[in-house]
């Protein structure tokens, strides 16, 4: 498992070094698997600017050169068929959705995304 792991924290040192025209020493010495706010991020050099979820979809268009209201669409990941199953057949309950909606729009959530990549 470790020869896994240190392959992929070297394919992830070279991305990042490249990507930020950073060295991949510099890189090495902040990717030791911390975690750190955006704020943190941006002053290690990691990030350009800092914002929310509207914040990149406006960015995006105005680098895709789309005028207007940018259509987005996302993209929900039951997980596999016996989620989509389940997910299929339970009714949505107004209470969840209104918290979920509430969630999505109090600012800026502590997450993590992992793709199993």
């Amino acid at each position: 498992w470790q020869d896994i792991i240190d392959e992929a924290y070297a394919a992830f040192v070279g991305i990042v070094a490249e990507g930020r025209g950073m060295s991949e020493e510099e890189v090495r010495a902040i990717a030791d698997g911390r975690i750190c706010t955006g704020l943190q991020a941006q002053e290690m050099g990691l990030v350009d600017e800092l914002g929310y979820l509207p914040d990149v979809i406006e960015r995006a268009a105005e680098l895709g050169g789309i005028e207007g209201e940018p259509r987005v669409i996302e993209y929900d990941n039951y997980g596999g068929f016996w989620e989509a199953l389940g997910a299929s057949l339970h009714r949505p309950d107004p209470v969840e959705q209104l918290q979920r909606l509430l969630h999505y729009h109090s600012g800026s959530p502590l997450m993590y995304l992992y793709t199993g990549q």
